[in-house]
């Protein structure tokens, strides 16, 4: 090993690097790879972009033909010895190279992940020495590594960097590894709670506070910080307010922030001099107001107690976009009825796939008129002079027909319609109703309905 060690003094093309690693390694085998190792460290701190200044500027030896030598090495416990030598009493850049090296390479983050485990002992207190390392990448990699393996230690430390790490990348990364791999013991969540009130960097107590809803959606800090952020004044701090308001997935219930948004727009006067120039997948805003408002309006029928304050709006600046919300809670356009398709209709056949049950209380072969008709007044469908549900065109580029039908609780139930009208007599026509379903993995149920018109004679 000596004698091609001896051959790259000097030297610094990779493809010469990478040669001679690669015969020192199979040279040295399992049984001398513990001397391997040292000449590998010597011929990666020649490679010509291995400097702390490289790294830090994103060169990764990773990347490098140096990768392959490394990842012929056997995971052992003697690699463990080096390895932690070098990480508690390395320098910063033979830290960094075996962060890269020994737990990026490609033989498999499970294989890394159990040398850890069998070697913890050993490793771990070395990983945390690394973490207070004066380079952030170091700080940042080690973090990494020590967030997979959750203990009382390692979490001891992330609440230690949490608080006092100058970076605040770093600072946020801590906070996300204890609530991601941690307990909400009292001692993280006064971790938690101190970044969000009080951390120097606005983005970690934004971020701080998006992992506690996601962990304790009903935390009574949350609440509290929401309704001060978006009375600040600050644009920027009220317009991340409003973001976290928007509607959650169905896997974080958090009701409280239709009644948030409520409280704020309460207040005529608040968020329309707070000038933004936003686009996002609910419409473009010039004011923060008009996003509160069309934030409240994607609760969509969860938010039924907010029309009063939505109807409310009367500068021209929101009303467009209350209005629309006005729509999208509602279910339908109460303004815009499908004026072909008005009057009273007959059943005459569907198609429900699976023998799924019906959305709507209708069926072909009833005996009475009433359990097979139904008349459309206005966006109003009516099953035996009781109203069952809305059907609407859309307002604006959102898509055709709007349709809600109501169950016997009143509850709502809301479909992606279509509707085909058998022209040119338009005396027939198709609703076609599909109910997407909220659940990942479930599929959407659809009905179709054929209706033949009712003549007044009929």
């Amino acid at each position: 090993m000596a004698k091609w060690f001896s051959t790259t003094e000097q030297e610094q093309d990779p493809a010469r690097l990478q040669k001679v690693a690669r015969a020192i390694v199979s040279i040295a085998g399992p049984r001398h790879q513990r001397h391997a190792v040292d000449y590998l460290f010597q011929i990666a701190a020649q490679h010509p972009e291995a400097s702390v200044e490289k790294f830090s500027q994103g060169f990764s030896l990773k990347d490098s033909i140096l990768i392959e030598p490394f990842a012929m090495l056997e995971l052992d416990t003697d690699l463990a010895s080096r390895a932690s030598k070098l990480l508690a009493e390395g320098t910063t850049s033979e830290r960094l190279m075996t962060l890269i090296l020994f737990l990026d390479f490609e033989r498999g983050a499970n294989d890394v992940s159990f040398w850890i485990q069998r070697n913890d002992t050993k490793l771990i207190p070395a990983f945390l020495e690394a973490s207070s390392d004066q380079n952030e990448m170091v700080r940042m990699r080690a973090l990494n590594v020590c967030g997979s393996l959750m203990d009382s230690r390692i979490a001891s430390r992330l609440i230690d960097m949490s608080r006092s790490d100058p970076l605040a990348s770093n600072r946020g990364f801590a906070l996300q590894l204890l609530l991601h791999n941690q307990q909400l013991t009292q001692e993280v969540l006064a971790c938690v709670a101190s970044a969000i009130e009080s951390d120097a960097s606005f983005n970690v107590r934004a971020e701080a506070l998006n992992h506690l809803m996601l962990k304790q959606p009903n935390n009574d800090l949350i609440h509290r910080t929401l309704l001060m952020w978006a009375r600040s004044g600050d644009t920027e701090t009220m317009h991340t307010a409003i973001m976290q308001l928007q509607y959650q997935p169905p896997t974080v219930k958090r009701p409280q922030g239709i009644d948030e948004l409520i409280q704020l727009l309460a207040d005529p006067e608040w968020g329309l001099n707070a000038t933004i120039n936003l686009q996002t997948h609910l419409g473009k805003f010039d004011c923060i107001r008009q996003f509160a408002i069309s934030t409240l309006g994607s609760y969509q029928g969860q938010a039924a107690r907010a029309l009063p304050i939505l109807k409310a709006e009367t500068d021209p600046k929101t009303l467009e976009f209350s209005q629309n919300a006005i729509d999208l809670i509602s279910g339908y356009c109460a303004d815009l009825p499908v004026d072909a398709i008005q009057g009273k209709w007959q059943l005459i056949g569907g198609d429900f796939p699976d023998h799924e049950s019906s959305f709507l209380p209708l069926d072909a072969d009833a005996d009475d008129e009433g359990g097979k008709v139904m008349e459309i007044a206005g966006t109003q469908l009516l099953i035996a002079d009781k109203c069952v549900g809305h059907v609407s065109k859309a307002r604006g580029m959102s898509e055709g027909i709007r349709c809600v039908v109501l169950n016997s609780e009143s509850h709502e139930r809301r479909f992606t319609v279509s509707i085909e009208l058998d022209r040119p007599k338009h005396n027939r026509f198709s609703l076609h109703l599909i109910e997407k379903s909220v659940m990942f993995g479930i599929e959407d149920r659809e009905g179709v309905y054929e209706f033949r018109k009712l003549k007044n004679k009929d």
